[in-house]
């Protein structure tokens, strides 16, 4: 197995238990000596078939849509305060990569950007377009129809680790940065030390997901393709009890938390499951990159 980061030569060294709609598979894991990052030794297979219809609700789709927009909402709304929009006259563009239902597009909306997302799902288009007609695109980044240096802040929000080729959509996501342009990016932390406790079993490893990174890797990427290191950090995110008990019923089999979920939910008045809290054991990196010198073609 090649590196999809920086191609070096490895064999599979770690178990993970990648979690599917009906349990868990046991897979193998490369882990790269030369840049730190993780992929599945099948990272390169077809996996088009997870994202059909009703992926993002837990496989079910109508299961607790207002949930998901509700959690979505909160933390974009929070996520979006790394970007600055720029000041003047002209409206600032942002650009969601992969950008599913369109509730960042919604978030950034508020806050005054002129929003436009993408797509590899159609389902997911489908249901952005509603509320952002004409400004999503069923399309990879490399296909959109702008010109270079078109957007101001281009987001990327749990999509990396879906990626196999990393450098590829990188390079595309910086021709269309403007120069000084920002570039968000939340992805999983292989080194976060909730995956250190939860080893093998750990909420993060997912069969859709195929590459895990950490500050080295992903540092190392936005060097090799243009982009200058703002900040990284850990993300914190803040979630409703009611959407951690729907997310635990799809990406349950780590005991007793699933079971703890119910039984409380059992208890407790309706109105509880409503109340969110925030959560610093996401797992989770959020990357600011600024997009260095010229834009490429």
């Amino acid at each position: 197995m090649r590196c999809p980061l920086c191609g070096t030569g490895n064999r599979p060294s770690r178990p993970v238990l990648a979690q599917e709609l009906d349990g868990g598979r046991l897979q193998s894991a490369c882990v790269c000596a030369q840049c730190g990052l993780w992929y599945l030794d099948d990272c390169y297979a077809d996996r088009s078939a997870v994202y059909a219809a009703g992926y993002a609700a837990w496989g079910n789709p109508g299961a607790a849509s207002d949930l998901v927009a509700e959690a979505k909402l909160t933390a974009f709304r929070q996520q979006l305060k790394f970007l600055v929009r720029p000041a003047g006259d002209a409206p600032a563009k942002l650009l969601d990569v992969g950008t599913g239902a369109g509730y960042l597009l919604d978030a950034a909306s508020e806050l005054g950007w002129e929003v436009y997302g993408c797509d590899t799902s159609a389902d997911a288009v489908r249901q952005a377009a509603v509320r952002h007609p004409g400004r999503i695109f069923h399309a990879p980044v490399a296909s959109l129809p702008f010109a270079p240096g078109t957007f101001q802040a281009i987001t990327l929000t749990d999509v990396l680790e879906h990626v196999s080729d990393p450098i590829s959509l990188f390079r595309a996501i910086r021709r269309l940065l403007a120069p000084g342009g920002t570039l968000l990016v939340i992805t999983p932390d292989v080194d976060a030390w909730s995956r250190r406790l939860l080893g093998r079993q750990w909420f993060q490893f997912k069969h859709e997901h195929v590459t895990y990174w950490n500050r080295k890797s992903l540092v190392r990427l936005a060097e090799a393709t243009g982009f200058r290191v703002v900040q990284v950090r850990g993300n914190v995110k803040k979630f409703s009890f009611a959407y951690y008990r729907q997310y635990f019923r799809k990406y349950g089999f780590i005991w007793p938390i699933p079971q703890l979920f119910e039984a409380i939910s059992c208890v407790m008045p309706s109105w509880f499951g409503r109340l969110s809290f925030a959560n610093p054991v996401t797992g989770e990196l959020i990357a600011v990159l600024e997009a260095a010198g010229e834009s490429r073609r």
